[in-house]
């Protein structure tokens, strides 16, 4: 391919093929530059003979006759050999080129293409023209998740001839800052508040804290004896910011700091409103049923004639000889008839059930009865 300036900024381009070997092309203009071609004349109008294409070695197209033969194609080669390693940062953003480009060679001057393909292929780009690898869009490149990549890059001349050389991509470790997070942007007086230290590089150590207030979230002052990755707000933080310190080290090293503040201010509880007393109202007193007095006739003891004694001739007593005792025979009273009182029914305002009365009268019938049965066996005996 020649390319031939002229004056005027344009350019004119013709390729150099076997059929075009030998032939005059006749510019109108000057030359700005000299060419490795025979130049026949530099003024006014120029004439360059453009010499013959390359010739591949030619090969046999079939067994010992002497035949007609035809170009053979050579299949383009990586300059690394077989196998190459590329670095770049981790966190790298999509496009950003990684390491030198992979280059082939193609000793027949053909066009080259470049293609990828391999485990990770799907994470980055390739140059098709020039063989440069990037990062591809969506690509997060996270040195503590993974350190390397493997890719395959191949190339492919025009004739289909091919090369392929593994490529291994690794990952450079970046110094990330550490994070504190604040278990709530709402601080309160009395209420416990903690922070939490995350750093990207792994695990830490040595870690010390420090609590500060602010009125201004300008002008930080150190809370006394806030040593600890928790703090409970007192009265003195009220309306002001609160900030949460930690140093340590990490796997980068130590010296590291990170911090984080409230977004509010500190508030004080709300007082408690003093409950009113509240009149309790006293109970309305129900008035509770009385039962109506049922008339139960209460059976009446019938009156039973009591038989009085006959009068006998008791005879008199023997006068017995005794150790100086005499007997005597003390007459019996007679029993006087006593009339039994009539069960009366309760009042309703004594409040006594009219079974209950009933029970008595038939308890004072029966010890009557009772009396009047030990008065008679009594008078038997005598």
């Amino acid at each position: 391919m020649l390319t031939f300036p002229l004056v005027g900024e344009t350019s004119v381009t013709y390729k150099a093929t076997t059929a075009a070997a030998n032939k005059l092309y006749n510019f109108t203009g000057t030359l700005t530059y000299s060419i490795d071609r025979e130049v026949v004349n530099v003024g006014g109008v120029t004439s360059i003979r453009v010499g013959p294409a390359p010739q591949r070695p030619p090969t046999s197209r079939g067994g010992g006759g002497g035949g007609p033969t035809t170009p053979a194609n050579r299949a383009p080669a990586f300059d690394e050999g077989s196998s190459a390693t590329r670095s770049v940062a981790e966190n790298s953003a999509p496009g950003t080129a990684i390491g030198s480009r992979v280059t082939a060679t193609d000793r027949d001057g053909d066009t080259l293409t470049y293609s990828l393909s391999g485990t990770d292929a799907s994470l980055f780009n390739i140059d098709s023209s020039n063989g440069q690898i990037s990062v591809a869009r969506g690509t997060a490149l996270d040195f503590e998740a993974k350190n390397s990549y493997a890719v395959d890059v191949r190339v492919t001349d025009p004739d289909g001839s091919s090369d392929t050389i593994d490529i291994i991509i690794r990952l450079t470790n970046v110094d990330e800052a550490g994070e504190v997070t604040l278990s709530t942007q709402q601080p309160r007086v009395g209420t416990e508040l903690t922070a939490a230290l995350t750093d990207p590089d792994g695990s830490v150590s040595n870690t010390g804290w420090t609590w500060e207030h602010s009125a201004d979230n300008t002008t930080w002052t150190a809370i006394a004896g806030a040593r600890s990755n928790t703090y409970r707000p007192v009265e003195a933080d009220a309306g002001r910011y609160l900030r949460a310190s930690a140093t340590y080290t990490d796997a980068q090293g130590g010296n590291k700091r990170a911090e984080a503040m409230t977004t509010a201010l500190v508030t004080a509880p709300a007082a408690t409103p003093t409950p009113t007393e509240t009149p309790t109202p006293s109970p309305t007193a129900t008035p509770t049923p009385i039962p109506a007095a049922t008339a139960t006739s209460t059976p009446r003891p019938t009156a039973t004639s009591t038989p009085r004694p006959t009068a006998t001739s008791t005879p008199e007593p023997t006068a017995t000889p005794t150790l100086g005792l005499t007997a005597t025979v003390e007459p019996t009273a007679a029993p006087v008839a006593t009339a039994t009182p009539e069960a009366q029914p309760p009042t309703e305002d004594e409040g006594f059930p009219v079974w209950a009365w009933a029970a008595l009268a038939l308890v004072f019938v029966a010890l009557v009865g009772i009396m009047v049965g030990i008065y008679l066996l009594q008078k038997r005996r005598l």
